[in-house]
């Protein structure tokens, strides 16, 4: 019995000692309730018809949400403080930073109103059973009292249930608070009123919950918004020195220490790293050579076209004379003869035209072989550097800070062909559909699906020129359409754009054609460049929009470019394009009597210009 007594005693004093170590962190529950209260707002999204719940992380106006929330860069929101509360302040927020695949989003608003920002945890030590507070604005609007007012906001109390790991670090965090739409992009707070979390999603008609471990959101926190804006690189100027600028800003004013190199390939034997500096510790910049020059900058390539052959090979440099006028051969793309004379075309749409020309190389290089050869009998010279196997130029942008990694970026810059190709006015679009569903120049197609503004076609049917003798001349065509919204039970609505013969091969895909292969925005939205049916080709870009789109086609001799608009607003940093230098080697089946302009498969195709 007084053993008993004795181990009676041993608890009571043991229980003692462990309430009076319980963390000095800790904060009241009141406390707790009364900060998330003042840290967190109601998000309208009014454009999209979208609310649900963001919270401060920085009293100069920084609030952190979920991307499927707030939308994307440079939109604007509500935010709604203290909603349905005194002192209720609506202020309007600006998008600054959206990573879909992490679902978070960063919003700034400027108030006159004292913010209260959240401490932002660690997800370490997370343990499940954990008490944690949620706090945010379930079924968004819906709850408030009355219509034009907003609701109050609503606290749930829970405990963690589950902590969802990856590679040995919380990927997820599952929750058994009571949580809604609406509640997504609000605060997880721990026992400390620290962020663990941020709310992201509900698992069906469940009590399942999940938030975003909070190394993601310090992660999204830290990680500066970084800016390079693609250079346009002439294939002309690519032996050039060119600047390259990085801008690194981080969301908030605290110094940072960043460091920013690239690494930059234009072929396989090219392969540097280079290392930007910075004056202010916020802009960067080098210069670069984008592609080595030659080894014998004055060998150049030749194309020599007879009215009974052609023949291609290396010349010399020189300076040609045509009636007075001096130009040197480096800077020539294109010489043609006819019964009048010569016409040279050069570089930057300079062009020179006269009766007598001379300094044309006397000898043309094929293989070990010197052959001399009469230039000036020749019907069309085509000159350019020595092929350097460079039509792009890959590059990986990498920011630091210290000797942590913040950003690994790959990009592709792909080289501009700066011959003169023919244009199309603007406004020069002809609409589809309706009444009037082709213009002149277009066969009509049967398997096409008129609509008010547009028409699709169905599956893998095709509308294509009536002309099929594209390669006798320069042509550009450009059309203006939509994809479909994403199904994901159909995963074969692909779009398809381009010239060639629209014969159908595997799947009903055209074949010996160069098109642009569009796969729906589902399965990302890629664009390739292909010349193999149920192929991807070379990606070239990505859709994530249903549209507006425009797409351009240009054909200048044997060169054709393929431009997108991926917005349809002019020139900006998202378009891409493709240039092919040889049309017929790209696609050797192509002749003079079998290249339409053609389009078809699973989008809206509004309006068609072609000339």
């Amino acid at each position: 019995m007084a053993n008993f007594s004795l181990l009676v005693r041993s608890v009571i004093v043991l229980l003692v000692f462990l309430s009076a170590t319980t963390p000095l962190a800790a904060q009241s529950a009141p406390e707790i309730v009364s900060r998330g209260k003042l840290a967190t707002a109601l998000v309208v999204a009014e454009a999209r018809r979208v609310s649900g719940t963001a919270f401060c992380v920085d009293p100069a106006g920084y609030f952190v949400t979920n991307a499927h929330v707030a939308g994307k860069t440079g939109d604007t929101v509500k935010l709604v403080l203290l909603s349905g509360e005194d002192g209720e302040t609506v202020v309007s927020g600006r998008v600054v930073r959206v990573d879909e695949t992490a679902d978070l989003a960063l919003l700034h608003c400027t108030s006159q109103t004292q913010l209260t920002a959240l401490e932002v945890g660690t997800d370490e030590k997370l343990f499940e059973t954990q008490e944690i507070t949620v706090f945010g604005y379930p079924l968004g609007k819906a709850l408030a009292l009355r219509n034009n007012e907003f609701p109050n906001i609503t606290v749930s109390v829970g405990r963690i249930s589950a902590i969802r790991r990856s590679k040995n670090a919380p990927a997820a965090i599952q929750l058994d608070a009571v949580i809604n739409p609406g509640n997504s992009g609000g605060p997880v707070l721990n026992t400390s009123g620290q962020v663990i979390g941020v709310v992201v999603a509900k698992i069906g008609n469940t009590d399942l919950n999940l938030a975003i471990p909070s190394s993601q959101l310090s992660t999204f926190l830290l990680r500066p918004d970084v800016t390079f804006a693609r250079p346009a690189i002439a294939a002309s100027r690519r032996h050039e020195p060119l600047e390259l600028e990085v801008k690194v800003t981080p969301f908030d004013s605290k110094p940072r220490n960043f460091s920013v190199q690239m690494e930059w390939s234009s072929r396989g034997d090219d392969r540097r790293t280079l290392r930007l500096e910075s004056a202010d510790g916020s802009t960067f910049k080098t210069q670069v050579i984008p592609v080595p020059p030659p080894a014998d900058p004055n060998q150049l390539e030749l194309v020599a076209r007879f009215n009974r052959g052609a023949l291609q090979g290396l010349v010399a440099n020189t300076t040609l004379t045509l009636d007075q006028q001096q130009i040197s051969l480096r800077e020539v793309r294109r010489i043609t003869r006819s019964e009048t004379g010569f016409q040279i075309e050069a570089h930057e749409n300079r062009r020179l035209r006269g009766t007598q020309l001379t300094g044309l190389p006397r000898a043309v290089q094929i293989g070990n072989q010197a052959v001399k050869v009469q230039l000036a009998q020749a019907s069309e010279l085509l000159v350019a550097a020595p092929a350097d196997g460079t039509g792009a130029i890959n590059y990986t942008l990498i920011v630091l800070e210290g000797e942590t990694e913040l950003l690994r970026e790959s990009g592709r810059i792909v080289l501009q062909n700066d011959t003169a190709l023919p244009d199309i006015a603007g406004g020069n679009l002809q609409a589809l559909g309706g009444e009037s569903p082709f213009p002149d120049f277009l066969e009509p197609a049967p398997g096409a699906l008129y609509e008010s503004n547009g028409l699709r076609t169905k599956d893998r049917e095709y509308v294509r020129t009536r002309s099929n003798s594209l390669l006798t001349g320069d042509f550009a065509a450009e059309i203006l359409f939509e994809l479909q919204s994403a199904d994901k039970e159909d995963w074969g609505k692909v779009a398809f754009i381009g010239i060639g013969t629209v014969e159908r091969a595997a799947y009903d895909e055209p074949k010996n054609c160069a098109y642009l292969r569009i796969q729906p925005l589902h399965i990302n939205g890629e664009v390739g460049l292909s010349n193999r049916p149920v192929d991807s080709g070379t990606i070239i870009g990505r859709f994530r929009t249903v549209g507006p789109h425009l797409a351009r086609i240009r054909r200048k001799g044997e060169l054709v470019i393929f431009e997108v608009d991926v917005d349809n607003d002019g020139p900006s940093p998202d378009d891409f394009s493709r240039t092919i230098p040889d049309i017929r080697a790209f696609v050797p089946e192509l002749h003079e009597k079998n290249t339409h302009f053609f389009f078809g498969g699973a989008a809206l195709f509004q309006k068609v210009s072609f000339r």
